[in-house]
């Protein structure tokens, strides 16, 4: 459904439908080849295609009519989400690795196969779906907002507690100076909220040797700490 501005700025609709007949089946003798050979809708067939943006998750494109996958695999040409990994990762004494979040990545005996590791860092924020993401991030302003105010009523009742206290004279004036700007820059904090999202850390770990002759290509596998804690041991 499309709207149009019409003469003397009346809007104008020009409604597109598409019914069964414009999908003329039976002049073509799809119906007629689907009744005599109920097996001929393109399965066993691999297709490429070429496209701009292809949804994984569009109903149609789930399950082949014998109810297997329908997407066997894609690849992503324009950059988008790729991620950096080109710094090496080091082993630490207890088989640790600092991620390049700062946190120390904990790995469990899987990494034990790993003949090199290499680090890389997302936002969580780019990897959730938009529904998702709306939803994720009014629940963490709900809660920085909570934490603020709790803050807030804290300070403020060690001002009352000043006033009615027996401190007096220049000790009190500096406590009251001290509490009013911790208020003051809690406020600058409300003020100037904004949430970047998580930095999870992404470990690049390859099993194997490189390629050569014919020596199979090395398996690379990439684990992400989703829970932005650094235990990876059960990955």
């Amino acid at each position: 459904r499309r709207s149009r501005q019409g003469p003397e700025g009346q809007g104008r609709q020009v409604v597109m439908q598409f019914s069964p007949s414009a999908m003329p089946k039976d002049e073509t003798g799809v119906t007629r080849l689907m009744q005599s050979y109920p097996e001929a809708d393109g399965r066993g067939i691999l297709v490429a295609i070429l496209d701009t943006g292809c949804d994984l998750a569009a109903a149609g494109l789930l399950q082949t009519s014998d109810g297997r996958p329908k997407y066997v695999d894609f690849l992503d040409c324009t950059g988008g989400g790729d991620i950096d990994t080109k710094t090496v990762a080091a082993r630490l004494p207890d088989g640790s690795v600092t991620g390049l979040s700062g946190r120390t990545l904990r790995l469990g005996s899987w990494a034990e196969s790993a003949a090199e590791m290499r680090l890389g860092a997302v936002r969580l924020f780019s990897l959730l779906p938009r529904s998702v993401l709306g939803r994720v991030k009014r629940e963490r302003k709900a809660s920085f907002e909570a934490t603020q105010h709790a803050a807030v009523t804290a300070v403020q009742r060690e001002m009352d507690a000043l006033e009615a206290g027996a401190v007096t004279g220049a000790a009190k004036a500096a406590a009251k100076k001290d509490l009013e700007l911790r208020l003051k820059q809690l406020g600058a904090m409300m003020e100037a909220y904004s949430d970047a999202g998580p930095l999870l850390d992404v470990l690049l770990y390859r099993e194997g040797a490189p390629a050569a002759g014919d020596t199979p290509a090395a398996v690379w596998r990439a684990v992400v700490d989703t829970s932005a804690m650094g235990d990876l041991a059960a990955h």
